[in-house]
């Protein structure tokens, strides 16, 4: 549903993508983090969707993107400090 093409020229369908991105991207952590990632394509489809709204004219689309961006990002600092953290318990 997140790599959908919905018409985004329609400014209610925009809004509600935007949210639902958003909110997915509130419930990143280590354990769920591995649901929105495709290994087959080595992509991340929250981010790299999100992404293209970047600049968008709209701000509050521009918000909320940056918001789920740094909420990806903490996402995947959590996930690996993590790993990072068990792997060097398992080497000592």
């Amino acid at each position: 549903m997140i790599t959908h093409k919905f018409d985004f020229s329609d400014e209610e369908v925009l809004a509600y993508y935007i949210s639902f991105l958003k909110s997915l991207s509130l419930k990143l952590n280590d354990k769920t983090l591995q649901f929105f990632y495709n290994e087959i394509d080595n992509d991340f489809p929250l981010y790299t969707e999100a992404i293209k709204f970047f600049n968008h004219p709209e701000s509050m689309v521009r918000t909320a993107v940056r918001n789920l961006v740094l909420n990806v990002y903490k996402g995947i600092s959590l996930s690996l400090s993590l790993s990072l953290s068990l792997s060097l318990c398992a080497n000592t």
